[in-house]
């Protein structure tokens, strides 16, 4: 009867009020615990984002069936890159996740060739005006987030759709900037949101270094395809970011 999803291993939550894991915040909780020699503690929190995603397709903005419609900013290779420096055998360890790290950016670039010059937008991948494609965030569900609260938002935003503006809530969550300026309009007028109509410099750059990450553990594993395959997705990326990103 309860929405916590359940964990096969240990993890850690951020504390205060939360009763659950978070998937980004538990990036900078491994930085700490590694620090403290916890590797195999970063190894469990690891092991249990891989098997959520293994059942529902993506890792969850945290555990609970509530966040199922999001993820938050992807840090799966960055959390195997923090452990490989202690595994005494690192080909047998990336074999473990590289399949998992792939996923997750088949998640993150689900739609792409499915965009047009007429259709340029689809879930989080965004058409750029040379054709080359960044990312945004995205929640695939439009319901008020918290209702009460979203509902009253609602009418005082000068939004005349209603699912994209919950969606804009949403998606804010889905950055784990939730909330900041960044995604007003107007920055005093939380009304104004809107998440989705923003391609952030971030997100671009996780993406480009997941992109590096796979280039360089497919290497590793002596897979020259994929290793070239993702060594051109990271180039195509960095110079798309430095073309619309770089001022």
């Amino acid at each position: 009867n309860s929405s916590l999803l359940a964990l096969k291993k240990p993890y850690v939550v951020p504390g205060g009020r939360f009763r659950e894991s978070y998937y980004w915040d538990s990036y900078f909780t491994a930085l700490g615990l590694i620090e403290s020699n916890q590797h195999q503690l970063v190894t469990s929190m690891l092991d249990n984002f891989v098997d959520l995603q293994l059942q529902f397709g993506l890792i969850p903005n945290g555990n609970r069936s509530y966040y199922l419609s999001r993820s938050q900013p992807p840090i799966l290779g960055l959390l195997v890159e923090l452990l490989l420096p202690f595994q005494k055998q690192v080909k047998p360890f990336l074999r473990q996740y590289i399949s998992a790290i792939e996923t997750e950016y088949h998640f993150w670039m689900q739609g792409q060739n499915e965009l047009t010059d007429i259709n340029t937008e689809h879930r989080r991948v965004v058409q750029m005006p040379d054709g080359s494609v960044l990312n945004r965030y995205w929640d695939d569900s439009t319901a008020p987030k918290s209702f009460r609260e979203d509902i009253a938002l609602y009418e005082h935003s000068n939004s005349n759709n209603e699912a994209d503006f919950y969606r804009n809530i949403r998606a804010a969550c889905e950055s784990g900037w939730d909330f900041s300026s960044r995604w007003l309009d107007e920055t005093q007028s939380l009304a104004s949101i809107r998440t989705t109509r923003i391609v952030p410099v971030d997100l671009n750059c996780l993406l480009f270094k997941h992109e590096t990450l796979l280039s360089e553990y497919y290497s590793l594993l002596g897979d020259d395809k994929k290793t070239l395959e993702y060594s051109s997705h990271a180039k195509l990326r960095k110079d798309a970011i430095n073309r619309f990103m770089w001022s």
